[in-house]
């Protein structure tokens, strides 16, 4: 069984920690990242199933960082 890849976004390293470290623990393969300047490339490489943003992330333009598709 392939696991589900979630991708989290979030620039408190304490927070993305906690969500890695349970979401990692139930089984998911986690990708954390803290800048938004690495969200696109990221998503290009990994293709993760889900993405978990902080809505609030300093420099994110909401509509405009991520592709439609």
């Amino acid at each position: 069984m392939q696991h589900k890849t979630i991708l989290i976004v979030e620039d408190d390293k304490s927070i993305l920690q906690v969500l890695e470290n349970v979401l990692g623990f139930n089984n998911f393969e986690v990708i954390g990242i803290n800048r938004t300047d690495d969200i696109l490339e990221t998503i290009n490489k990994y293709k993760p199933d889900l993405i978990l943003t902080d809505y609030l992330l300093p420099g994110m333009k909401w509509g405009k960082n991520l592709p439609a598709n």
